[in-house]
């Protein structure tokens, strides 16, 4: 069963499931280094508050750490397999579609409540076989990889807005 834990270098004898008896998988930590989000089975993203801003552990009452669900709400078909943070923390970049083909790349807020398409890869392998994880390159370019073409490419994602709220110019189809 995939999971995520936290060590506590201080205390090395104690470690900390993240997600409790949920499996959890493809963690990412956030650009303070105090949350780590991570998707369950069913590709729904969590984030978990895990430093306080001194660096120690952030427990609630009962010694645990609070996850709260973030989403993906509609229209991530396969949930968001893959998320992570925008450099300066304001959004994340998902990767939709897990062990499916036919993968898509798009924004979600960080509470999860709103979600912007940004395109499909038009993979035919899985998230799970290495294609296309999508990550930021900086705040105007996001990079993924498609097999589209028989062999992995990488691809490149620019002309959009990392503020949900704006008008999302149409990135050019693939090549």
């Amino acid at each position: 069963m995939p999971e995520v834990w936290v060590v506590d270098l201080n205390v090395p004898n104690r470690a900390y499931s993240l997600a409790g008896s949920v499996p959890a998988d493809h963690n990412a930590w956030s650009p303070d280094g105090r949350q780590i989000g991570y998707h369950d089975q069913t590709g729904t993203w969590y984030v978990t508050d895990v430093l306080n801003p001194d660096g120690t552990f952030r427990l609630n009452l009962d010694g645990a750490f609070t996850t709260p669900k973030i989403g993906p709400p509609a229209p991530f078909a396969h949930g968001a397999n893959y998320c992570v943070w925008a450099p300066d923390g304001s959004v994340f970049v998902c990767t939709t579609g897990g062990a499916f083909a036919g993968i898509s790349i798009g924004l979600m807020s960080l509470d999860g409540a709103a979600t912007r398409f940004l395109t499909a890869t038009d993979s035919t392998g899985s998230v799970d076989a290495g294609i296309p994880r999508a990550g930021f390159l900086d705040m105007q370019h996001i990079a993924f990889s498609s097999d589209r073409s028989g062999a992995p490419e990488t691809y490149f994602i620019s002309g959009f807005s990392a503020r949900l709220g704006d008008r999302l110019r149409r990135p050019p189809p693939l090549r």
